[in-house]
C-alpha cells in the first residue's frame, strides 16, 4: 500500500519538468492521477533564444493550440509502471478552465482528494518596463490558476466529507527577488502565498488544507536562467544532480493523510548551492513582526526617533548587494 492508495491527485503542469516528477511520484504511491498540461513550446526556445538579454524561459509560452500529446506521455509512463492516470491539456490561465480541470479529474475517478498547482509561468518584466500583458500572463497561469482548481476542489471535497489537500508553488518568501527582471512573476508568486493562507483559513472547517512551498531545480523552464545568471553551469551532470525528481518527495508527504495537520505553511526547499557537494535544505519561512513601540498619538518626530525600535535589525541593501554580487552580467 502507498501513501496515497486511494487518493485522486491533479497535477497540473504535469507534462514536463516539476510537474512531471510530483505526478510520477504521486502515482507510485498508489494515487490515481490526472495529468494537465497544456502542452506548448517556451517562447525563444530552452535556451531562450530571441529572448534578447532576457532571462532564457521568460518569454512565456509559444500561443499554439494545447498538444494532449505532452501530459498523455506522462500517463503513458504511469501506466506502463502499473498506475492509473488520465491526460488533461486544458489551459489553467483562468479560473473557469482550471476549474474544469479538477472536474475532468472528478468525472474520471469520481473523486479529488489533492490538487497540486505545479503549472507556472513567468514574463521577464522589470519595474522600468512592466506592461499589463505581462503582468495579467503572469497572474492567469500563476495566481487564477491556484484559484480556479481550489474553487472546484472545495465544491468535490465539501461535497464528499473527506477533506483534502492543495500545494501550491511559491518564490523564495521574505528575500530579495531572483532578479530584477523578475518582477512580475514575483509578485504573483506573492500572490499564490497570500492565496494559500486564506485557502487554509477557509478549508479549516472542512478539512481541507494548504500549504505552499518553493521549489528550486534545474528544468526545463529554468535551467536557462540559473546557467544564464552564474549560478549553475550547464553541464549534462550538473542538471542531472539538480534535476526536479529532488523536489517530489515534498509533494507527496503535503498530499498524504501524514500532513493532516499541516495547513497554512510556507516551505523553502532548495539546494544549498548548485556544486557536486551541494545537498538540500527543507524549512519554514513565514511573516513575522518586531514588537513595536506604543505612544498614545504619534507625530514625524516620534516616528523619527523611534524608528530604530520598529524595524527589526536588518542590512536589507547590505543584502541585497551580497546576492548581486558577482552576477551583475546577468542584467547587461
Amino acid at each position: 500500500m502507498g501513501r496515497l492508495s486511494g487518493k485522486v491527485v491533479v497535477v497540473t503542469g504535469a507534462g514536463r519538468g516539476l510537474g512531471r516528477e510530483y505526478a510520477l511520484a504521486t502515482a507510485a504511491e498508489g494515487a490515481k492521477v490526472l495529468v494537465n498540461d497544456v502542452g506548448r513550446e517556451l517562447v525563444g526556445g530552452e535556451e531562450g533564444e530571441g529572448l534578447g538579454s532576457k532571462p532564457p524561459g521568460g518569454g512565456g509560452l509559444v500561443n499554439t493550440p494545447p498538444d494532449i500529446s505532452v501530459a498523455q506521455s506522462v500517463v503513458d509512463e504511469i501506466v506502463a509502471a502499473g498506475g492509473e492516470a488520465v491526460a488533461n491539456d486544458f489551459d489553467v490561465s483562468t479560473v473557469e478552465s482550471a476549474a474544469n480541470v479538477v472536474y475532468a479529474a472528478a468525472d474520471a475517478f469520481g473523486d479529488v482528494h489533492a490538487v497540486i498547482n505545479n503549472a507556472g509561468t513567468y514574463h521577464a518584466v522589470d519595474i522600468e518596463d512592466v506592461d499589463d500583458a505581462r503582468l495579467d500572463a503572469d497572474f492567469g497561469v500563476n495566481v487564477h490558476g491556484a484559484a480556479g482548481t481550489t474553487k472546484a476542489a472545495f465544491e468535490v471535497m465539501k461535497r464528499n466529507g473527506h477533506g483534502g489537500s492543495i500545494v501550491n508553488m511559491m518564490t523564495g518568501f521574505g528575500g530579495f527577488p531572483a532578479g530584477p527582471d523578475l518582477a512580475g512573476y514575483t509578485v504573483a508568486k506573492y500572490g499564490v502565498v497570500a492565496w494559500t493562507l486564506a485557502t487554509a483559513a477557509a478549508g479549516l472547517p472542512h478539512g481541507i488544507r494548504a500549504n505552499a512551498f518553493c521549489p528550486a531545480a534545474l528544468t526545463r523552464q529554468a535551467k536557462g536562467y540559473f546557467i544564464k545568471a552564474g549560478f549553475a553551469s550547464g553541464d549534462a551532470d550538473t542538471i542531472k544532480r539538480f534535476g526536479p525528481d529532488r523536489m517530489a518527495p515534498l509533494t507527496v508527504f503535503l498530499a498524504s493523510d501524514a500532513a493532516r495537520d499541516i495547513t497554512g505553511r510556507l516551505l523553502v526547499f532548495v539546494p544549498t548551492g548548485f556544486g557536486a557537494d551541494a545537498q538540500y535544505v527543507l524549512k519554514e519561512t513565514f511573516v513575522a513582526e518586531t514588537e513595536g513601540v506604543v505612544l498614545p498619538t504619534w507625530t514625524v518626530d516620534d516616528i523619527e526617533r523611534e524608528v530604530g525600535a520598529l524595524i527589526r535589525k536588518s542590512d536589507r541593501q547590505g543584502e541585497w548587494k551580497a546576492e548581486l554580487s558577482g552576477h551583475e552580467h546577468r542584467y547587461d
